[in-house]
């Protein structure tokens, strides 16, 4: 079962802040990517920042992806994406779509959080299938995504 988290707690500089959450923004770049490459995405909610005032001037809040393995097609059955704020100096706008997928064929699901707004980090990735009462398995997830995982979150600043 996978269960691993990250937390900064609140950065003590600006410049500090604007190190670290490049950093970590990357990490949850590549994690994204690479884990669509082994597994489905079914699910994703975020928000994009552009506070020009603030370094890295670019932040994402409360963003959660679900993924599920192994890979299948998938169909976009909600897309509720839109702008929150287009200010030229402060802009927000909103990620949330979902996918339909073949439930019978799920054998494992992750999900993933990041946020680093707010002048801290929080970052994790969680088993959401644990223990499947349909095949009364453990969740079965890629090695390939447990080793992306771990190098993920073994790294730091």
């Amino acid at each position: 079962m996978i269960n691993k988290r990250f937390d900064t707690g609140r950065f003590e500089s600006l410049s500090e802040q604007d190190l670290v959450t490049r950093y970590w923004q990357e990490r949850y770049k590549l994690l994204v990517e690479k884990l669509g490459e082994v597994g489905t995405l079914v699910h994703v909610s975020r928000t994009f920042e552009n506070d020009s005032d603030i370094e890295p001037r670019h932040f994402i809040r409360q963003a959660r992806h679900e993924f599920i393995f192994p890979k299948q097609e998938v169909e976009l059955i909600r897309n509720l994406s839109h702008d929150i704020d287009t200010s030229p100096k402060y802009e927000l706008w909103a990620q949330d779509q979902s996918f339909k997928y073949d439930e019978t064929l799920v054998e494992g699901a992750l999900q993933l959080y990041y946020d680093d707004s707010n002048s801290l980090i929080r970052f994790s990735v969680v088993d959401l299938f644990k223990y499947s009462s349909r095949t009364k398995e453990l969740s079965k997830i890629p090695i390939e995504a447990e080793q992306y995982i771990d190098d993920i979150f073994h790294v730091s600043v």
